[in-house]
């Protein structure tokens, strides 16, 4: 016999549904088991974002004072106010900017052999090559060690840092390898000189140097060809 279908009642109705019952009760167990692990996540969370957005800040002020600091003390370089202009370049260390940092390093060590200054001069571009990796930058800190290693007659050392300075790519490519060519002589290796002034010749041929080397090259020709007979 076919049992009829049990009447459901408006009271079977309002009954929660055992699923939902059994999802909210296990809710608010994980909730309390786990509320003040969740709340110290929230406040971890929320003050790294606050200290991130506090150094944002602080780091875009720093840039904007030592932009202004580096203004300041190229227009005392400008006006040959070396001594002035060295001690605003190295108030650029105070700031948090290396990109500053790097450019005072620079301007000082030029400064320095402006002023004869050889052995700061020596220390400041060593420091600089250390910390620079951008290239133009790091040829004029070889160009300015260069000089001033030519300054104290360390011909040898000058080649090298000229030679370093030709390698890489910026502007002072030309400066640089006139550099190895008097370094040569200096070194009595003619032959090298000859090659480098031959180089400069080819590759620069419009230069306002032109004429210099074109003698360079014919009297550097001359004492070859000389030293060539006599043996």
């Amino acid at each position: 016999m076919v049992r009829s279908a049990k009447r459901i009642t408006r009271k079977d109705i309002r009954q929660p549904d055992q699923f939902v019952t059994l999802a909210g009760q296990a809710y608010r167990i994980c909730f309390e088991q786990y509320r003040n692990t969740s709340l110290g996540v929230v406040a971890f969370l929320f003050a790294v974002l606050l200290a991130w957005w506090g150094w944002g800040l602080y780091t875009e002020n720093q840039a904007v004072l030592a932009a202004q600091a580096y203004s300041r003390a190229l227009a005392l370089h400008q006006s040959r106010r070396y001594t002035e202009a060295l001690e605003a370049f190295k108030q650029l260390d105070n700031y948090h900017s290396q990109i500053y940092q790097r450019l005072g390093l620079l301007y000082r060590a030029n400064i320095y052999v402006t002023l004869n200054d050889n052995a700061k001069a020596f220390t400041t571009a060593e420091e600089l090559l250390r910390r620079e990796k951008e290239p133009v930058n790091r040829q004029l800190g070889y160009i300015t060690l260069a000089h001033a290693q030519e300054n104290q007659k360390r011909w040898r050392e000058a080649l090298a840092s000229f030679t370093e300075a030709e390698k890489l790519q910026g502007p002072l490519k030309e400066e640089a390898l006139l550099g190895k060519a008097r370094c040569s002589i200096e070194l009595q290796n003619f032959k090298e000189a000859l090659n480098a002034y031959r180089q400069h010749a080819s590759t620069y041929p419009t230069s306002e140097r032109s004429t210099e080397v074109s003698l360079r090259i014919q009297d550097l020709e001359a004492k070859l060809k000389q030293s060539a007979g006599s043996k």
